[in-house]
């Protein structure tokens, strides 16, 4: 399933994924702080967190021989892989958000999302993924980058239309590689990662539009997205609701998750829709999903 790689190398992958563990854990609920209370907003620097592991040691403290360690590796980089979905719709919107506010704490979720979005790239480069996944994780890089690279430095109208047609892309881009890592891991819990990791990237998606809308980029267009990304949304929500989970507390977050996707729906549904309103929202269902995906990525049960 992994490429065979030096003791050396491999014993730096196996720090890597113990990172990757925390990361995929609390990276979004690091964002999601910043932008319900800015003052509680602290910088995020996950390199300076962790401190390298040798391989012996590592995978006994875990309790797992090589091919277990092989799966948990995986589980995490679908975690890792299904957020970079939802950074790009994040950035996107904090941008648009950031044209239509005097608030602070937009510009600082759009810094925010491009610093986590790079690292977890450079922590999923650490990973022994496979040549083909490497060689998309490459594609979406360079994606990116032209997304990043559109936007302009006074929030206009231009830039932020152009940067949610580059989004749709990167989108595509970082789905077809978490499709790519959910086959080699050949588990049904991969694929419950994924789907968690969709919702989060929806509900972002949904936010970002929103926003978007407001600041002035092509309504009509902008408007029906949302509207078929509600209902992929509450889709995603009923197969989670269906899924057979261990521990119970993932149930709870799906639930909890369930309770803001509601009030979405009722936000989305009124005359007058506050874009700021929607934004946090989205917030709120993101932190609960997050701890769905970390919950099903660090179970050990198939």
């Amino acid at each position: 399933m992994m490429t065979t790689r030096t003791k050396a190398t491999t014993g730096s992958a196996i720090a890597t994924v113990l990172r990757a563990c925390l990361l995929s854990g609390f990276v979004v609920s690091v964002l999601v702080a910043g932008s319900v209370q800015a003052q509680e907003r602290s910088v995020f620097d996950p390199r300076t967190w962790f401190s390298s592991s040798e391989e012996d040691d590592a995978q006994e403290e875990a309790g797992l021989d090589s091919a277990a360690f092989d799966g948990v590796m995986l589980r995490q980089a679908i975690n890792l892989a299904s957020s970079q979905r939802m950074l790009g719709q994040r950035m996107v919107g904090a941008y648009c958000l950031a044209g239509v506010s005097e608030l602070e704490w937009p510009g600082q979720v759009y810094d925010e999302s491009i610093e986590v979005f790079e690292s977890q790239v450079d922590t999923l480069k650490d990973m022994s993924l496979d040549d083909s996944a490497r060689a998309q994780l490459a594609r979406v890089e360079t994606v990116w980058y032209r997304l990043k690279g559109l936007a302009g430095r006074d929030h206009d109208i231009e830039s932020a239309s152009a940067m949610v047609e580059m989004s749709y892309e990167l989108m595509d881009e970082t789905e077809f590689l978490v499709a790519m890592l959910v086959e080699e891991l050949d588990e049904e819990v991969g694929e419950w990662i994924s789907v968690a990791g969709r919702q989060r990237m929806l509900g972002q998606r949904i936010a970002s539009l929103t926003v978007c809308e407001a600041f002035g980029v092509d309504g009509l267009r902008v408007g029906l997205n949302v509207s078929r990304g509600l209902t992929e949304l509450k889709g995603g929500q009923d197969q989670l609701h269906d899924g057979d989970f261990t521990p119970r507390e993932t149930r709870r977050a799906v639930n909890e998750a369930s309770n803001y996707l509601a009030e979405l729906e009722y936000l989305l549904g009124q005359d007058e829709i506050e874009p700021m309103n929607v934004f946090e929202t989205t917030d709120y269902y993101l932190r609960s999903m997050n701890r769905v995906a970390g919950m099903i990525a660090e179970s050990r049960e198939s």
